[in-house]
């Protein structure tokens, strides 16, 4: 499955991300997320673009919920931490792909 501009998971999946660190993909099997895929499934309900996406990991980084790390140390600077949320989620993104979490 190709990844759109604005990809979308099952409303149930968004809720279970928002209620652990899993989700039901598509053939009704767990999926476990990481911390990135998590906040990313959560909100990914078709409305949103990638650049949406990412700012709203940007967004939990600034509120504490989402740490962004470099050689192990945490990331502060803004340019930073965009270029490397970008990066994540666009290695995160055909990963739930392929695990069958997006639909359409």
């Amino acid at each position: 499955m190709e990844v759109t501009n604005s990809p979308a998971v099952s409303a149930l999946a968004a809720y279970q991300a928002r209620s652990g660190g899993h989700a039901a993909n598509q053939r009704h099997e767990v999926v476990p997320l990481d911390p990135v895929a998590r906040h990313l499934v959560s909100v990914m309900d078709g409305r949103r673009t990638r650049d949406d996406l990412i700012r709203h990991l940007v967004e939990r980084v600034h509120d504490g919920t989402l740490t962004v790390h470099q050689d192990g140390n945490p990331i502060t600077d803004p340019a930073q931490i965009k270029s490397s949320l970008r990066t994540v989620m666009d290695q995160a993104l055909p990963k739930l792909a392929r695990a069958a979490l997006l639909v359409g």
